[in-house]
């Protein structure tokens, strides 16, 4: 299976958007509200911490001491959802009993002093769940981490009598991947960017066996000047429009029962709405579920969702969406959008004859299927072996057959290329997917 150009920035980012560091002030817990835990409070030390919860959530605490007895509260930022949490020192370590409005015990939060702050774990009470724990102490002002900017954006026009287009793929923390798209011959350029934001920028194509040994652009607000050079020194300018842009968009929710964490596509047109229709009935919150009183279960409703997209222009995006339950519950959904005539589309859309797909496919992939050796391990084999590869995609190079998610395996994709299918696709998406 071959790597594309865009495939590479949806599992990265889950993680990138839970690191990248910006700084937004919230709200600190209040000394009053940790002191009134003690029965005399006139001698007391108190820290206050700001940290993650699973790397992801935002969560503030407060801790005070007498010398012998720690009290505090601790608080998702998420929901304001907070917990009174107790514990007795051990040399560096102190194990936090977690109690809730009800004052039932919910959960343990196992946690070591370090330099500038405190690591641990938090369990559940039955053990059976835990989740890692990292806090900074405050000095002042309580920063919250924040994802820096992580992209797609398409910019096109014409270069000379060429139909360029030219596509930025921006990982936060990361350079700037771009690739030129001349009337659809790919050039993928190792960018050499003046800025942060790569809207200043020089390459040179003498390797690209293009004519061109330069080439020079300037991004202002939705158009990009650019310059190309031949090697023979002939210019040539031209101005490319923004012609679509796919943004990332996490959603982190976490209170007494429930904790998500999503992260899906925006592309500023109708798909947004559609794919909001696909991750509705996990993203609507019971208000009972919140609950923290004792009939409640602590952290009872646990779902990971993420988007891995396989093809994106101005004209169609394709992916998968995973969705993992604390249940052990997993699914994938396959989509396909028609992002100029705002309509969902079944991958036989594409073609002009019903179940080209599956006609082409199923023996393709079964040659493949006993021909590759994926795993080392007999059992991963066996199950490589034994997949469909029903969730049916499509992405730069072909149609894109994939497993369902595999908690070891991941996803596994087999992609077909265009060739086997270029007489079957329908002439409307023909010049889309098929590049040179």
């Amino acid at each position: 299976m071959k790597t594309t150009f865009l495939r590479t920035i949806s599992l990265i980012l889950f993680v990138s958007l839970s690191v990248a560091e910006m700084s937004a002030q919230i709200d600190a817990i209040k000394n009053r509200d940790v002191t009134t835990l003690f029965s005399n409070n006139k001698e007391l030390w108190i820290k206050k911490y700001s940290g993650t919860f699973d790397g992801v959530h935002p969560i503030t605490m407060a801790i005070a001491t007498n010398g012998d007895e720690w009290k505090g509260i601790y608080r998702f930022e998420s929901s304001k959802t907070q917990f009174i949490i107790e514990a007795e020192k051990n040399k560096d370590t102190l194990d936090f009993v977690e109690i809730n409005t009800d004052n039932t015990v919910t959960g343990h939060l196992l946690m070591t002093l370090k330099k500038g702050g405190m690591q641990g774990m938090w369990k559940s009470e039955d053990g059976l769940q835990s989740y890692p724990i990292d806090l900074m102490i405050v000095k002042n002002k309580i920063e919250q981490v924040i994802p820096q900017e992580s992209y797609v954006e398409i910019y096109s026009g014409m270069l000379g009598d060429q139909r360029a287009e030219l596509t930025f793929v921006a990982e936060a923390s990361k350079p700037t991947k771009i690739e030129l798209s001349l009337d659809n011959r790919i050039i993928s350029i190792n960018a050499n960017c003046a800025n942060e934001d790569c809207s200043m920028f020089t390459d040179s194509l003498s390797s690209h066996k293009e004519g061109l040994n330069f080439m020079k652009f300037k991004k202002q607000r939705e158009t990009i000047s650019l310059i190309l050079t031949s090697d023979m020194g002939k210019k040539v300018l031209s101005s490319l429009m923004l012609d679509g842009r796919l943004d990332y968009q996490s959603y982190d929710y976490i209170d007494f029962s429930e904790k998500r964490d999503l992260l899906y596509p925006r592309t500023g047109t109708k798909f947004d709405k559609y794919f909001d229709g696909l991750l509705e009935e996990y993203t609507k919150k019971d208000p009972k579920a919140k609950s923290d009183n004792a009939d409640a279960e602590r952290m009872s409703d646990v779902l990971l969702a993420w988007v891995d997209i396989h093809y994106y222009d101005a004209k169609l995006i394709s992916g998968l969406l995973f969705y993992k339950l604390d249940s052990g519950e997993e699914m994938t959904t396959p989509f396909t959008y028609d992002l100029v005539n705002d309509k969902s589309l079944k991958i036989d859309d594409l073609f002009s004859k019903r179940n080209t797909p599956k006609k082409v496919g199923e023996p393709i992939l079964a040659t493949e299927k006993i021909n590759t050796t994926k795993f080392d391990e007999p059992e991963l084999q066996q199950w490589y072996s034994n997949q469909t590869f029903d969730l049916v995609t499509i992405n730069q190079e072909g149609v894109a057959y994939s497993t369902e998610y595999n908690t070891i395996a991941g996803t596994q994709t087999i992609t077909i290329p265009y060739e086997k299918f270029k007489k079957l696709i329908r002439k409307e998406y023909k010049n889309v997917l098929i590049k040179k």
